[in-house]
Formats: C-alpha cells, sequence, structure tokens
C-alpha cells in the first residue's frame, strides 16, 4: 500500500511530517467499510448458528464464550495489519463453533472457520482502535448476540421445516443484530472517552497524539453504521436462507 506524507502542524512545530496509509486519509469510508464489513460478517455467522440450532448441531444449554482469534486468512505486508472483521473467535462450552461444526461435516467447519479468519489489511490503529472498543465491550456485544439467536431458534421439525426455517431467520437474526449495534455503540463510546482523557493529558506526545486522535477518528465513524443497512439485508433474502437450509440437510445426512 503505497504511503504518503503530510505536512501537519499538530505538535507546534511547523513541518513535522506523519506518515498516514491511504486507509488513514480516507479514514471515513475506510472505517464505514470496516464496521459495515463486520455486521456484514456476523450476520453470516449468525445464520450458520440459527441452522446449526435448527439442526440440533447447537443447545440451548451449551455455554457460549469467546477467545482471541485462532484463525487467519493471510498476513498483512508494508506495515499494515490484518484486522479481523469477528472480534473473537466463539467458543461453545470448551471447543471453536468451526469444531462443533467438524463432527457433522468438514465443508461445514471450513466455512465457520473462513468467517473467523477474514481479515482486512488496514494501518495499525484499526486494530488499535478495534483493542480498545473490546476492552470496553465489544466482545460481549459479539457474544450477545450469538447467544441470541442460540436461545430464540428451535429445532426444526415436521413438513414444513424449510417454510419456517426461512420466515423466522431474518426476525431472529436482525434482532441479535440489533443487539450487536446497541451494544458495539457503547463500547465505542467508552473508548472514545477513555482516548479523549488520554489527549487531556498534560503531558502527551506528538506521537502519542497523532495515534490516539487517529484511533477516536476511527471509532468516531463505526458510530456511523448502524440500522440493518443493505449489506445485512442481503445475507438474509429468502434464496439465500433456503440455499442454507438444504446444505444443512446434506450435512446432517452424512
Amino acid at each position: 500500500m503505497q504511503k504518503r506524507k503530510l505536512g501537519v502542524n499538530s505538535s507546534g512545530r511547523d513541518g513535522l511530517q506523519l506518515h498516514f496509509s491511504f486507509a488513514d486519509v480516507h479514514l471515513p469510508l475506510t472505517a464505514i467499510t470496516h464496521e459495515s464489513e463486520r455486521q456484514r460478517t456476523l450476520t453470516q455467522l449468525l445464520l450458520e448458528i440459527y441452522m446449526m440450532t435448527g439442526f440440533a448441531m447447537l443447545d440451548k444449554d451449551d455455554l457460549l464464550s469467546v477467545k482471541g482469534a485462532e484463525v487467519q486468512d493471510e498476513r498483512a505486508s508494508g506495515g499494515d495489519q490484518a484486522a479481523h472483521y469477528l472480534p473473537r473467535q466463539l467458543i461453545v462450552n470448551t471447543i471453536s463453533l468451526q469444531n462443533v461444526a467438524l463432527r457433522y461435516s468438514t465443508a461445514l467447519s471450513n466455512h465457520i472457520k473462513a468467517l473467523f479468519a477474514r481479515t482486512e489489511h488496514l494501518p495499525a490503529n484499526y486494530n488499535r482502535a478495534d483493542s480498545k472498543a473490546e476492552m470496553q465491550g465489544l466482545n460481549e456485544a459479539f457474544r450477545q448476540a450469538c447467544r441470541f439467536v442460540l436461545d430464540s431458534s428451535k429445532p426444526f421439525s415436521g413438513e414444513q421445516n424449510s417454510s419456517h426455517a426461512v420466515e423466522n431467520a431474518p426476525t431472529f437474526i436482525k434482532s441479535a443484530v440489533n443487539i450487536y449495534q446497541l451494544n458495539a455503540k457503547t463500547a465505542f463510546y467508552k473508548a472514545i472517552k477513555s482516548l479523549e482523557e488520554k489527549l487531556s493529558g498534560d503531558r502527551v506526545f506528538a506521537t502519542e497524539r497523532e495515534r490516539w486522535t487517529m484511533q477516536r477518528e476511527i471509532l468516531r465513524h463505526y458510530l456511523k453504521v448502524s440500522g440493518i443497512h443493505q449489506s445485512i439485508n442481503e445475507e438474509l433474502t429468502s434464496e439465500h436462507i433456503e440455499s442454507a437450509f438444504h446444505n444443512y440437510t446434506r450435512y446432517t445426512a452424512l
């Protein structure tokens, strides 16, 4: 990724050269896109949890927890970092969700693993901003959304399996996404407040001010992604859900 030099006066000394990547310069669009893709990936995962519950791969008595990322799709280069979309790895009782799926299908396990591995190459400040939000509740926002789908879904039964799955999935999953958004917004606000407290300190080095200011702006733009936006609706069309249902029919028949 090409680097650009921008002359700024953030430390009171004219001519200080700070180095930003393309993603830094285009921060509003990049940050909004990153959070939008996080929510799209979350929606995809929630659909898998909905199907796994419907096909009795998961049970309401299962304990859900989160831990640090276990998988990553590729490495970043040129000073960037690979920023995961999903904030954490989901653990069911004591094993990862993809390992639960592995009991039924390697293909399903690999698909779920790919969701957790999905990253975007971004400057380090994005990972730092994400980490601050995770410490302020983003991890729990993610876990609660997953928990809601598990608790709300019911095992599919009877002749109307497919139609019931297609009919109910959008309602449950959109409600779960709303739970994530509400709790994520609180986490972002708390992370912003923490950074503003640091920036108001008496002795803040120019490099710290640059880094913390950029992280604050990233978090502010994350807040702009709210409501059930188009990318979420695209993942919850009847055709998409029907396709997922029929895939799970094959997984459980193996």
